[in-house]
């Protein structure tokens, strides 16, 4: 009777996992079409903003950074770019703090991913994804921002967990 039951719980952990992965991995669906949003041909316009990331030892990296800040934005993020140029990435930002998967579905180029606290203090990097991977890339902490930066970019410029960042939107202060 254990081995049974035991059995049967493992088909819901398994169905469930299923489920949460095929429904896009936590983000909330919306009257958004998947169709247009993932197309090649309905890139979002982002608005452009200004990220600078605060290292431990006083440096200062700075990027220019499209920000995704709607549904449809996170959901198509830099899917379909072929090339970034070394000053370039995204971040995400959200209206909640929590726990944020991530993957690299018809994203060409490798990417740095950096997992963000509310706080603005970096919880996590996912470094040298691969492109193309259906893999969940887990904040493994809670994170309301997460910014993506071309491969190799975190090792080359020491950034850590616990740095510190900061961004702004063309031509207005849009947080901290």
């Amino acid at each position: 009777m254990k081995k049974i039951l035991s059995f049967f719980l493992f088909i819901l952990i398994i169905a469930t996992t299923y489920t949460y992965i095929s429904s896009g991995a936590g983000i909330s669906q919306s009257s958004v079409n998947e169709e247009d949003v993932l197309s090649e041909n309905k890139r979002p316009n982002y608005n452009m903003g200004k990220l600078i990331i605060k290292t431990a030892d006083g440096r200062q990296i700075n990027y220019n950074v499209e920000i995704a800040d709607d549904y449809t934005k996170r959901a198509y993020g830099l899917m379909h770019v072929k090339t970034m140029p070394a000053d370039r990435g995204m971040i995400f930002a959200f209206d909640d703090e929590k726990i944020r998967d991530f993957w690299m579905k018809n994203t060409f180029i490798a990417l740095d991913i950096i997992y963000v606290g509310s706080d603005f203090t970096i919880k996590h990097i996912a470094k040298d994804t691969t492109p193309h991977s259906l893999e969940m890339i887990n904040s493994i902490y809670p994170a309301k921002y997460v910014i993506e930066l071309n491969a190799g970019d975190a090792v080359k410029n020491k950034i850590s967990p616990g740095d510190k960042i900061e961004f702004f939107k063309e031509k207005s202060n849009f947080v901290n």
